[in-house]
């Protein structure tokens, strides 16, 4: 058993892993269950359909199509020519392989953009370990493996349609996962491989590791803020163009404020102070979407209750950081804004936090036409 799966990658259509010999598997894709030599990650187009009833047959003709009849095949609008994987020396010996999208994403009690018919998935993991594994083992070991998904899903903060409120959330719409072992083998097949196993803590790890640091670089910097707002750095600039609308500098049009804007939040972004106080509101508001904070119904925190400052709190410590007094003062003012409809509300701790970006930016950038900041470039 010491020959490693080899990768092949067909530019732009395939990644095919060719095992060292024939594996049992289960997964959560049709067949669901059987025995091959290869596992295929297919890439397809953004806009590819399948009706579910037609699943099976569509991963069958998209394998052979990509040169790899009879492989267990995965599909994904991720690109297949930066497949991640990361290889466990063990014991247990064992390997990891992934697609990573980070779109459409899932909640629980939603459905993200839409089920039917199935959209291509996005998130594909398949697990490969050398170790024999009963059928009780082996659905431990895929349950390990969906829960460390989760898990990072969680921490890349995906954001879910909004009509389901700001939910934790568990990965894309049809994210799918196999896991791999031989086939043929004189070790007795292990009944437990969860997170608390020599099988399972390890690859759990690894899955855990591979899609959060796969993720994060796809966001890339400033993401997982703009991904906590929900506001990208262009779309943050925007609303304080709007709020600058309100009270013009004679001579200095809109363009030009958001301009200086869109450069001071991007540099923001990538400072880690900022970054967790940003986090840190849409953790919250996880929370109280699902009624997670004690002593604070779940109604109360969507009518953004006047019992609770410490959103109130969390946005003033972050315009005190990026502006001071200043920043403070000019919250206060895009909060009433915000109340006659001027730029948009969310929920109650992010809501508080871009108030405090945007605030923050427009009094940087007016203390700079005023001539006292002269380090903000308009």
């Amino acid at each position: 058993m010491s020959q490693v799966p080899r990768l092949r990658i067909t530019p732009g259509r395939a990644a095919i892993i060719e095992l060292p010999w024939e594996a049992r598997f289960l997964s959560t894709i049709p067949p669901g269950a059987g025995s091959t030599r290869s596992v295929a990650f297919i890439h397809v187009h953004k806009g590819y359909r399948i009706e579910p009833r037609s699943l099976r047959e569509a991963l069958r003709v998209e394998a052979e199509a990509a040169g790899a009849p009879g492989a267990l095949a995965f599909l994904t609008a991720a690109s297949t020519d930066e497949v991640e994987w990361r290889s466990i020396e063990g014991p247990p010996r064992a390997w990891v392989y992934a697609t990573i999208g980070l779109t459409p994403p899932v909640c629980p009690g939603g459905s993200g953009e839409g089920h039917e018919p199935l959209r291509a998935s996005t998130i594909n993991v398949a697990v490969i370990v050398e170790d024999n594994l009963s059928p009780a083992g082996a659905a431990d070991l895929l349950r390990a493996v969906a829960e460390a998904k989760a898990a990072a899903a969680s921490e890349l903060l995906l954001r879910c349609p909004e009509s389901q409120g700001p939910w934790r959330p568990l990965g894309t719409v049809t994210d799918s996962i196999a896991v791999l072992w031989p086939a043929h083998t004189s070790k007795p097949g292990a009944e437990t491989a969860g997170h608390a196993t020599r099988i399972g803590g390890p690859i759990g790890e690894a899955v855990y590791r591979l899609i959060l640091e796969a993720g994060l670089a796809r966001l890339g910097p400033g993401g997982l803020a703009a991904n906590a707002l929900g506001l990208s750095p262009r779309e943050l600039a925007g609303l304080v163009g709007r709020v600058y609308e309100e009270s013009p500098v004679p001579g200095v049009p809109r363009s030009r404020v958001e301009e200086a804007a869109g450069r001071l939040i991007e540099a923001w972004l990538g400072d880690p102070n900022v970054q967790a106080l940003i986090i840190a509101s849409r953790e919250v508001d996880i929370h109280g979407s699902a009624g997670g904070i004690p002593g604070l119904r779940e109604e109360c925190f969507h009518s953004d209750t006047p019992r609770i400052v410490a959103d109130e709190l969390l946005g003033m410590a972050l315009a005190s950081y990026l502006a001071g007094a200043r920043g403070v003062l000019a919250m206060y003012w895009v909060e009433r804004l915000k109340k006659r409809g001027v730029i948009p509300e969310a929920p109650m701790f992010e809501d508080d936090a871009a108030s405090a970006i945007i605030a923050s930016a427009l009094a940087r950038i007016l203390d700079r036409l005023l001539g006292t900041e002269p380090e903000v470039s308009l």
